[in-house]
């Protein structure tokens, strides 16, 4: 059951990183423009069975406004729920990164990035995209990446998530 929901995770990850380029809609009901450059992922996806969101960490900017913050923690309950597993939340700071620059670490570090995080997949996701009002749902280095333009942007990122596995447990 587990590696089904593995599955229509990643397949949703690589019609995002797809949908991305070119001018399509968007599950969000906004449209993608494409990066300037190359559109081919600098990373690629891991292994159906290597990937095991239950052991993932859920990471959020530290400085979010409360609402944005409560639901993201409600939005990992039910993770959690859909998935049979205890995930957490942490915040992106660090007291050794105070400046919070760019934070890099390795695909053995697993992560599911919410929106504007200090992590380079984050910024990464942000950096390629110039959409108006969109998401990106990507896994790379080992981290899965919720990126929205602005926060209503990433809720529909989680949401779509969310709903790819929830669908996945029926």
């Amino acid at each position: 059951m587990k590696r089904a929901l593995v599955t229509a995770l990643c397949i949703a990850a690589a019609l995002m990183l797809w949908s991305c380029s070119g001018d399509t809609n968007n599950p969000a009901g906004g449209t993608t423009t494409p990066p300037a450059g190359d559109t081919t992922p600098a990373e690629t996806t891991a292994p159906v069975e290597a990937v095991d969101l239950g052991s993932y960490t859920i990471v959020r900017a530290d400085e979010l406004d409360t609402d944005f913050s409560k639901y993201i923690t409600g939005w990992r309950t039910s993770l959690n729920t859909a998935l049979g597993a205890t995930l957490s939340i942490k915040s992106d700071w660090s007291k050794d990164n105070k400046q919070n620059n760019t934070v890099e670490s390795g695909a053995d570090v697993h992560e599911i990035l919410i929106g504007d995080t200090n992590r380079a997949e984050s910024r990464a996701a942000a950096d390629e995209n110039s959409m108006a009002f969109g998401y990106v749902v990507k896994y790379t280095n080992g981290k899965l990446v919720i990126w929205g333009t602005d926060t209503n942007a990433t809720i529909k990122g989680m949401d779509y998530v969310l709903d790819l596995i929830t669908k996945g447990t029926e």
